[in-house]
């Protein structure tokens, strides 16, 4: 099962932004962007994970595996 299924993303494929060699970014006007968004956000709210809008993230705190937290 890919990551996109066992989170109900009903879609399975991004932009290539700047033919990088790697996916970085949706484009959240996009259909697939949209969709991707609105399946993290409630994911977010299913697990229970504090949200703040306006904030820029400035680092993530994290022990190598998992993140820890956040410097806004």
């Amino acid at each position: 099962m890919s990551p996109k299924t066992f989170h109900a993303c009903p879609c399975s494929w991004t932009r290539p932004f700047g033919r990088a060699s790697k996916p970085r970014a949706c484009y959240a006007a996009d259909k697939v962007g949209r969709i991707m968004l609105q399946t993290l956000y409630e994911q977010g709210l299913r697990h229970g994970v504090d949200s703040f809008n306006e904030w820029v993230t400035l680092n993530l705190i994290h022990d190598g595996q998992r993140c820890m937290g956040v410097n806004a």
